[in-house]
């Protein structure tokens, strides 16, 4: 709002220092509604279509330099950190996500689309490739001593194994710095610790099995699809593959690694998938695979299954997923190389070494603009299943941020005593709000009132929040500028404020 007065300021006055000032206040507002990051623009071009001369041209582009000058702190931060260029907030992904989960039969409550189950990933991965990977490692052993540390790592396109930089946060807690690789790919790593032994130094890696079974972590752009490109992993994505050769009798990708490791169909790959969680009862968690000519369905023992289109193009997404077993067995992925290694009781040091903690980019500035870009990868996934669907949701949420409406489902609205009345009493006032401001709207149209900016700043609020799933909260911007005509249409009113007069906006106004 002050954004709004100082530049109503500037066009009275036809001065420059009020518009470098609504800059500035144009500039900050998206660091707290970070829709509102077009604004500066906004106004520059309303000022420009009411005062076409090099005067106002100038006076404009000081105005986009002042909102530039304001919000670059946090981009230049921002950039430091993650690689990538965020001038406000990283939720705008997830919004959008949800925004498109939201629609058709879930129009109310995205609760209970079941394409919500793709919110986690089936692969341990980031998309940010021009930063480094920090891994955490923390010791949880007290004895013995832990002397030190040290994360080797070589990627898929350069097998040459070399040592992570490290910092020792707390005495057995480390990170590590995998350089970026440009061209991305596959990062192989293992954790080597030498323990004080009575004895002598004691070296032991983790996992157990070092450089011949090491962790795996993706680098990729590639949100939905199967990053295990070299066969390193048993994963959801082979269970399909084995499951569409057993439905329809197609070639199966590392089918001799697979075979290697004591795994020749479905049955056998979700069972080693789900051992970790299930134990000896994996074994019968896949019941069966029952294919037609249009899908095949994987059936789990709980009731849940994945079904398998027969014209797939190799997403995730394209699969259908219930949540149980199957949404289990999304997210479970095994080294391949480990399920033929033999089980090792482990005692002393090598507890101690298997009792890592370990998160790969899980600090804030790494996991959040990478989850940025895995949201919205999945959101314009939905819209491209069904863009109408999208479309006409959005409509009704442009109507929706004008207007609370309750709900009795304790996951769509929260509930409390006497919520029903409140949020019916809540849609009246809206409601009434929102008729009085459409009477002033035509009352302001009709008398020739100057009402094109304000006109602008609603409309500006759900064209940019519409398409993102929505607050009641965000009413809150449109609000003030509502009463602009609500006082129009009340003030019109005979007897309440004397006869009706017309009112004449400043210049531009």
């Amino acid at each position: 709002m002050s954004a709004i007065f100082m530049f109503v300021r500037g066009q009275q006055r036809r001065s420059a220092a009020w518009f470098c000032a609504a800059g500035a206040c144009a500039g900050a507002a998206p660091q707290f509604r970070p829709n509102l990051i077009l604004l500066p623009f906004l106004l520059a071009g309303f000022g420009l279509i009411v005062e076409r001369t090099g005067r106002r041209l100038a006076q404009m582009a000081a105005l986009l330099a002042c909102a530039a000058a304001v919000i670059m702190p946090w981009t230049v931060r921002n950039y430091r950190l993650t690689g990538t260029v965020l001038p406000t907030s990283i939720h705008g992904g997830v919004q959008l996500w949800y925004g498109t989960l939201q629609v058709g039969p879930y129009l109310h409550s995205r609760a209970y689309n079941p394409r919500s189950i793709f919110d986690a990933a089936a692969f341990p991965y980031t998309s940010l490739a021009n930063v480094p990977i920090i891994v955490d490692a923390k010791f949880n052993c007290a004895e013995p001593p832990l002397a030190s540390a040290t994360l080797v790592y070589w990627w898929d396109h350069d097998r040459t194994e070399q040592r992570a930089a490290s910092v020792r946060d707390q005495e057995r807690h480390y990170t590590f710095r995998i350089p970026p690789s440009p061209r991305g790919g596959v990062a192989y790593y293992y954790l080597a610790a030498t323990w004080s032994e009575p004895s002598g130094p004691v070296v032991r890696t983790t996992p157990t099995g070092g450089s011949r079974d090491p962790f795996v972590y993706f680098v990729s752009e590639d949100h939905l699809g199967d990053l295990d490109v070299h066969g390193d992993l048993l994963d959801v994505f082979d269970v399909v593959r084995l499951a569409r050769r057993t439905a329809w009798s197609e070639p199966v990708p590392f089918d001799a690694e697979l075979r290697k490791a004591g795994v020749t169909d479905a049955r056998q790959a979700a069972a080693e998938l789900l051992r970790p969680r299930l134990g000896d009862t994996a074994d019968t968690a896949l019941v069966g695979v029952e294919p037609d000519n249009a899908r095949a369905r994987v059936i789990f023992a709980d009731g849940s299954a994945i079904v398998i289109p027969r014209q797939w193009h190799g997403r995730i997404t394209d699969l259908a997923i219930s949540e149980g077993l199957a949404s289990g067995l999304m997210t479970s992925a095994r080294p391949l190389r480990g399920l033929t290694a033999p089980a090792v009781h482990a005692t002393g040091v090598e507890r101690c070494e298997q009792s890592v903690e370990l998160g790969v980019n899980e600090v804030f500035y790494r996991r959040e603009p990478h989850m940025m870009r895995r949201y919205a990868a999945l959101a314009l996934d939905n819209i491209r299943l069904d863009p109408g669907g999208f479309l006409l949701a959005s409509a009704y949420r442009a109507v929706r941020l004008f207007v609370i409406v309750g709900d009795s489902d304790p996951v769509t609205a929260h509930q409390f005593s006497r919520s029903a009345v409140i949020y019916r009493v809540g849609t009246a006032a809206s409601v009434l709000l929102l008729l009085l401001c459409v009477a002033g709207i035509a009352i302001g149209w009709r008398r020739g009132d100057r009402i094109g900016l304000p006109l602008l700043l609603i409309a500006y609020v759900p064209a940019t929040l519409a398409p993102v799933l929505i607050n009641m909260r965000y009413t809150v911007t449109i609000q003030p500028l509502m009463f602009v005509f609500v006082a129009l249409a009340v003030t019109a009113m005979p007897g309440i404020v004397g006869p009706p007069r017309s009112v004449t906006a400043p210049s531009g106004g």
